[in-house]
């Protein structure tokens, strides 16, 4: 199991922003605001029509980070995206456990330890994209990785509400 601690920080100048900590807590949430504030680039923000736990989604394309909201407004997932992952710009900070978008499945695994579930291959709904997965739990949150194909480097981490997973993924 991971550590909550070690997950994806953001250094500013103000202080350090552990993602993790954000996961289920109101997109008006002081910290939260505070962190979002420092961004430069200018959120992109839309509605989703379809059936599911995500009702709204905030892009930073630039910061490599998309964050999806539930009906009351409150995170479910963050995902943080390698350089060019679904059109998004590397994110540029600290991720857990000396993990890097460079690092490879089992490396990854060596560093995090043995998954909670493990998958693939998958075909990508959106870029079609056959890629690997792996899911470490946490009674706060579950740390997802994607990999490509060769499964040499990581292209997404996602941080996910517990209680948000696919039925199947539970």
């Amino acid at each position: 199991m991971i550590e909550e601690k070690t997950l994806a920080k953001v250094s500013s100048e103000q202080k350090d922003v552990e993602l993790q900590n954000f996961i289920g807590r109101h997109i008006d949430d002081p910290e939260l605001q505070v962190f979002i504030r420092q961004i430069e680039e200018e959120p992109e923000a839309f509605n989703l029509t379809l059936e599911g736990p995500d009702k709204e989604v905030i892009r930073l394309v630039e910061l490599g980070l998309q964050i999806s909201l539930d009906r009351k407004k409150k995170i479910n997932t963050i995902f943080v995206f390698a350089d060019g992952v679904q059109g998004y710009m590397e994110y540029p900070y600290t991720l857990p456990n000396g993990l890097s978008f460079k690092k490879s499945r089992d490396e990854a695994i060596s560093l995090l330890g043995q998954p909670t579930k493990m998958g693939g291959p998958v075909e990508g709904a959106l870029d079609r994209e056959i890629f690997y997965w792996d899911r470490w739990d946490s009674e706060a949150f579950s740390l997802h990785l994607r990999y490509p194909k060769d499964k040499k480097s990581i292209l997404m981490l996602t941080l996910i509400r517990p209680d948000r997973l696919p039925d199947e993924e539970r």
